[in-house]
């Protein structure tokens, strides 16, 4: 009963739900990665390029945990775990979301984060096979184009996920588990 007691807890506190522990720093870097964009070089492309690439895993983790409270509040009482482990690749963590239920937007979100991982890896590792500064320049601008794409879907997706798990707590008899 201790498991459904603390999800019945988390539901009903929204402050409990899953979210960024440290979505102030996230918005920081996001400023930095910009900036570091804007500057038009190829040291602040590829500065900029990283941090997306951090930024697109961290809301990719964010989205499995989303989907596992989902799940937990829709199979309850039966407990219910699916972590991602803390080591996982970038390829492992964009598998295991389009593995987790399917959620409103969830193909378009994998696809934007695949498209951006493809992107950075060609760019990266084939740095040195570019012809110029330029063609460095253009491929960057690509991936931060995707990743502003992949920006929308996640806020679509958190907006679903928020709107389902607040229907989810007003439908549910959850305080009969809380003392």
């Amino acid at each position: 009963m201790e498991y459904m007691e603390a999800l019945a807890a988390k539901i009903l506190d929204r402050d409990k739900w899953p979210d960024f522990e440290r979505a102030d720093f996230l918005d920081e870097l996001n400023a930095v990665a910009d900036a570091a964009f804007d500057k038009g070089t190829v040291e602040g492309y590829l500065a900029a390029l990283l941090i997306y690439h951090q930024l697109t895993e961290e809301m990719l983790r964010m989205v499995q945990r989303w989907a596992e409270f989902f799940v937990q509040l829709r199979v309850a009482p039966i407990e219910y775990f699916d972590p991602l482990p803390e080591k996982a690749m970038f390829g492992k963590v964009i598998e295991s979301v389009n593995r987790t239920i399917q959620f409103e937007n969830r193909d378009r979100l994998v696809e934007a984060a695949e498209k951006i991982n493809t992107n950075r890896i060609a760019l990266v590792h084939g740095l040195t096979k570019r012809k110029s500064l330029q063609a460095v320049a253009e491929e960057a601008k690509k991936i931060r184009l995707l990743f502003d794409e992949f920006y929308d879907h996640f806020s679509d997706t958190r907006e679903w996920f928020m709107l389902t798990f607040k229907d989810l707590r007003k439908d549910g008899e959850w305080e009969a588990y809380v003392e």
